[in-house]
């Protein structure tokens, strides 16, 4: 009895180690001049701003960028190419499984020059997918009111929070 135990605990460990919560997401874009041309070869860097830790790439010949495997946090995204002024973007929001868009338009002008944007923009209408997603604060979730019949009743009235009744904070869920 005690094996079959053993077994069932190592099996279960195993496949926990092999499907941990996914605690990254990445950061794409485009790069491209102030006429709308696309820009190849410019280096671009995500910093981490609790922590200090960088991300970089290159865009592709297309101008098209992709940093994969971003730890969730808060970021400073910086896009540099000789002949053209430094582009930097903070804070930029990095979510847990989502892709965060950061199109740069860089501007012509010497390498000590930069151009800074410091926004909290509100999230811009993806495109690329219908699916519907957003972000709950900790604080938002404590803060939302108990059923408190005492009863379970299957209309969340328990006296605990369902976790099914989250959904409809979702904008666009009914």
């Amino acid at each position: 009895m005690s094996r079959l135990f053993l077994a069932l605990v190592a099996a279960l460990a195993l496949a926990v180690g092999i499907c941990p919560a996914q605690q990254t997401a990445s950061i794409r874009g485009s790069v491209q001049d102030s006429t709308g041309a696309v820009v190849g070869g410019a280096d671009v860097r995500a910093t981490n701003l609790d922590t200090g830790q960088s991300l970089q790439t290159v865009s592709t010949l297309s101008g098209i960028y992709l940093l994969g495997n971003v730890p969730v946090g808060i970021y400073r995204v910086e896009v540099a190419l000789d002949g053209f002024k430094r582009f930097v973007r903070e804070p930029v929001s990095v979510n847990t499984a989502t892709a965060t868009d950061v199109n740069v338009v860089l501007e012509v002008g010497d390498v000590t020059e930069s151009v800074t944007v410091e926004a909290t923009a509100a999230p811009l209408l993806r495109t690329d997918n219908a699916e519907l997603s957003t972000v709950m604060e900790r604080k938002l979730m404590i803060d939302l009111p108990l059923g408190l019949s005492g009863k379970s009743t299957g209309d969340g009235a328990s006296g605990r929070r369902e976790i099914g009744q989250f959904t409809f904070l979702t904008p666009g869920v009914s």
